[in-house]
């Protein structure tokens, strides 16, 4: 089978100029809509995911790089091409994503990630789509 997948995401992000602890707070909301379909047969399944994150707290470290402590939410949902829900998964997640403050610790235009971030928790269920079990489920849904 040869399948195409078209997806898209929307969001808002929030900034404050100072949180509790002085540097910048911010919080985004998202969704995300991610549309497989079967080339042969027209078939589709469609995953809709709304997240939800912000940042917790910073770390600051002596060699001008800092750790921001990022935690929060999601649901999502797989449809087949009648709407019918095929599965659905949700859960919580934090990570840690440390970055270079480039010498300018005022300004965070400028700041570089360095490296991925480190997931540090991972939590949550899926109700009908396991690891194992996503073939077992979507691809029977495109056939």
């Amino acid at each position: 089978m040869t399948a195409s997948l078209v997806g898209s995401a929307e969001g808002q992000f929030w900034v404050k100029s100072t949180g509790t602890d002085g540097y910048p707070l911010w919080m985004s909301h998202g969704s995300d809509t991610e549309v497989l379909t079967n080339v042969a047969t027209g078939r589709q399944v469609t995953y809709i995911n709304k997240r939800r994150s912000q940042k917790t707290s910073v770390t600051y470290h002596d060699d001008g790089t800092y750790t921001l402590h990022v935690s929060g939410n999601h649901h999502g949902v797989w449809y087949d091409d009648t709407v019918e829900v095929l599965g659905m998964d949700a859960g919580l997640y934090a990570y840690e994503p440390t970055l270079d403050d480039m010498g300018t610790p005022a300004d965070y235009s400028d700041d570089e990630k360095l490296g991925p971030a480190v997931v540090v928790h991972m939590t949550g269920h899926r109700d009908t789509l396991t690891e194992e079990g996503y073939c077992s489920v979507v691809v029977p849904a495109l056939l």
